[in-house]
């Protein structure tokens, strides 16, 4: 119950951000198809300044090449010099070549007669509507900051919707991947089968919202009262799960709370723009986590049988009473009943 409540308060959030980036972009697409989801800065746009640059570009090579040139030289100068000047072609006709070379430079000739293909390097071409949430975000703050976002009768700045967006992100993100002050579920369902708390709880469910916020990035790169807020939540989440697993004694719930304090850590990293640190330390935790938790099974596993099986070697002579009263006070994942265990379980150890 706990668990199902505390989620759903997360979704509230998750929920109100959907309804306000629809409401405010009209999609909720983070890209569009024909739209350009790597900008690269400095870059050329459209066909005659990607053209102009290759030929200038092949017509040094020609200069600077007063040596005759090798198969593979010659190869890549004539495959780029669809639009090369014919002075360059001239010097790598007469230079000594060998037949494939040859067979490359009639290719080149036949290729340069076609119309190159329009390469788009940025989204200039498109209009508003045509582009995803991001880049519709990215737009619109380039050309007027103040641009306003209409809800009936009263308005927001753009970058005060973007806020309210990331901040309601936060609370999803808070319910699903147990930040402050929406932890309180995840111990308690460390209680379950190992095996699920290994792949549920450590190595998929709840690192989904920092991955949210993660693959949000642009909305989150704008809003600096945001990334202020997910930063202090994420570290306080790991300073005080640290801090409160080392006051337990079920070797789950230290383990628990530690997941605690390592989500802390990533959603940190979100919020001082880390997000690639981010992204690594939660396919890291993935995997030791759900390791320290499989050890963690086979350590009670192993107590649990091994109790018994002492109990039944000293155990003769007593009725089946006590020994049931007897074992309702061992605790197997009790780490004050462990120790010396690497003397029986040495692969456990090693793992």
């Amino acid at each position: 119950r706990k668990a199902m409540i505390l989620n759903r308060i997360g979704d509230f959030g998750l929920l109100m951000a959907i309804f306000l980036m629809f409401w405010t972009f009209g999609t909720l697409d983070f890209y569009k198809p024909t739209e350009v989801a790597n900008i690269h800065a400095g870059a050329h746009h459209g066909t005659e300044e990607s053209a102009a640059a290759e030929g200038e570009a092949v017509a040094a090579e020609g200069d600077h090449s007063d040596a005759p040139a090798s198969e593979g030289e010659q190869t890549a100068a004539t495959s780029e010099g669809a639009s090369a000047p014919a002075a360059a072609e001239g010097e790598h006709a007469a230079a000594p070549a060998e037949a494939g070379s040859q067979s490359s430079e009639g290719e080149a000739g036949s290729h340069s007669a076609e119309t190159p293909a329009v390469v788009y390097t940025d989204n200039t071409h498109l209009e508003l509507k045509q582009m995803g949430v991001f880049g519709q975000a990215q737009r619109m703050l380039e050309e007027n900051p103040d641009t306003m976002v209409a809800f009936g009768n009263f308005q927001l700045k753009l970058t005060d919707v973007i806020t309210l967006i990331t901040l309601f992100m936060l609370l999803g993100a808070a319910g699903k991947s147990a930040q402050i002050p929406l932890f309180i579920w995840l111990p308690d369902a460390m209680a379950g089968p190992t095996p699920v708390s290994a792949l549920i709880h450590a190595a998929t469910m709840v690192t989904a919202g920092v991955y949210m916020m993660v693959r949000s990035n642009v909305f989150y790169h704008e809003s600096e009262l945001t990334s202020l807020v997910v930063t202090i939540i994420g570290a306080s989440t790991a300073i005080m799960a640290g801090y409160v697993a080392l006051g337990q004694w079920d070797i789950k719930r230290v383990l628990a709370y530690s997941t605690i304090s390592q989500l802390g850590f990533m959603v940190a990293a979100v919020g001082v723009g880390a997000y690639s640190a981010a992204m690594f330390h939660l396919i890291t935790h993935a995997f030791f986590k759900a390791l320290l938790f499989l050890g963690s099974g086979s350590v009670i596993h192993g107590v649990e049988h091994g109790h018994h099986l002492a109990h039944e070697h000293h155990g003769h002579g007593h009725d089946d009473h006590h020994d049931d009263h007897h074992d309702d006070h061992f605790d197997p994942q009790d780490m004050r009943n462990m120790g010396g265990l690497w003397r029986n379980m040495p692969l456990t150890f090693i793992t």
